[in-house]
């Protein structure tokens, strides 16, 4: 297996030209934590709010994975007539494409996501932004005024969007990818999967190299390595199942990031494979939440620079005054603009009167 040494933004294109900026839907609480660390933090994706994370890639894996193996046994056969008394004997050309396919799909899946038992050699770890990059007039709205599924769903009684520079994003992830060992950083949209998504065709590279593995187990060839063929289908596999989405989301048009923070177990099958690396582990901190305990990789905390904040939008709320004066108290030893969303909403009949804010200004 390899580390990933292409630019962040190899797997998904160029994100800060279609994104001048990213939208994070956040709370005044967690805007403070923002400020004062310097940091963002990745959720694990067992911890997100989709519990469909890192799972809608592998039915149509699998099939394509079978159907790829029945093609190479035949073709295989076809050239070597005396194999298909051999193949005949195992099952036939049905039976052994789908053990052999499904078993390479069910390994591929056990190392990359885990389960009960067996953990990730790599778990995933996502911070979420929305974009709001179209010309419409609806996008040049949200652009100003933030987007109202976004101010319900998150932030609570204190809702804010912090506004990044997407370019600063992309350089920070550099510097972070430099000093310590991710399997992968990444910078992507999400794709979402539509009734008439064909995973096949959208990731072409993957089922390529699915495809290359299936011939190679096959027919072994001199000049091509299992092993090497291999590791890059699990890259493929592992970038692309974190940023596939379930197209009930599709509405927040959502660019993450993807942090694979590196175990130990990983770091030596890298030295095993030949492409040890001497960059240190990102450790996995623990946060407390309403289900218990909740795992995150912080982000950009050791490179001693600010984060490229744009400006913070204020979200509607009864007290969003209020909101909007501890906001511009908060960032006033930075150059953040602060503005107010002009949407109407006033979330759920909470009282107006005596509301507390959860965190507190110093100075």
């Amino acid at each position: 297996m390899q580390q990933q040494k292409e630019g962040i933004n190899a797997k998904n294109g160029m994100v800060p030209e279609r994104h001048k900026e990213l939208f994070h839907y956040t709370s005044i609480s967690a805007l403070k934590g923002i400020l004062d660390t310097n940091s963002l933090w990745a959720t694990k994706t067992t911890h997100l709010n989709d519990q469909s994370e890192t799972e809608l890639i592998w039915p149509s894996m699998e099939q394509q994975v079978i159907e790829q193996y029945q093609s190479e046994i035949l073709g295989f056969i076809q050239r070597n007539p005396e194999a298909r008394r051999a193949i005949d004997r195992m099952g036939g050309v049905s039976h052994v494409a789908n053990t052999d396919g499904s078993r390479i799909v069910r390994e591929m899946h056990l190392k990359l996501v885990g389960d009960d038992d067996t953990p990730s050699i790599a778990p995933k770890f996502i911070v979420s932004f929305a974009t709001h990059s179209s010309d419409s007039a609806r996008d040049e709205y949200h652009r100003d005024n933030g987007m109202l599924s976004q101010w319900r769903a998150y932030g609570g009684d204190e809702p804010v969007a912090i506004v990044f520079d997407t370019v600063r994003i992309d350089e920070l992830l550099r510097e972070e990818n430099k000093r310590y060992l991710f399997w992968p950083l990444l910078i992507g949209d999400a794709t979402y999967l539509e009734k008439d998504l064909s995973l096949k065709d959208q990731f072409p590279n993957l089922f390529s190299s699915l495809r290359a593995c299936a011939r190679n187990f096959i027919e072994p060839r001199d000049n091509e390595s299992l092993e090497d063929l291999m590791s890059k289908a699990y890259q493929e596999a592992s970038d692309i199942c974190a940023l596939l989405k379930h197209f009930g989301f599709h509405e927040e048009k959502e660019c993450r990031i993807v942090v694979g923070a590196t175990t130990e177990s990983l770091r030596n099958m890298l030295a095993v494979a030949g492409t040890e690396n001497l960059n240190q582990v990102k450790e996995v901190h623990h946060r407390s939440g309403r289900s218990g305990f909740i795992p995150y990789v912080a982000l950009f905390q050791d490179l001693g620079q600010d984060l490229p904040i744009k400006r913070v939008i204020v979200g509607p709320s009864r007290n969003q005054d209020a909101h909007f004066k501890l906001v511009r108290e908060l960032v006033s030893r930075r150059r953040i603009q602060v503005q107010k969303s002009e949407t109407p909403y006033v979330g759920s009949a909470y009282a107006a009167e005596g509301f507390s804010i959860k965190c507190r200004v110093d100075g």
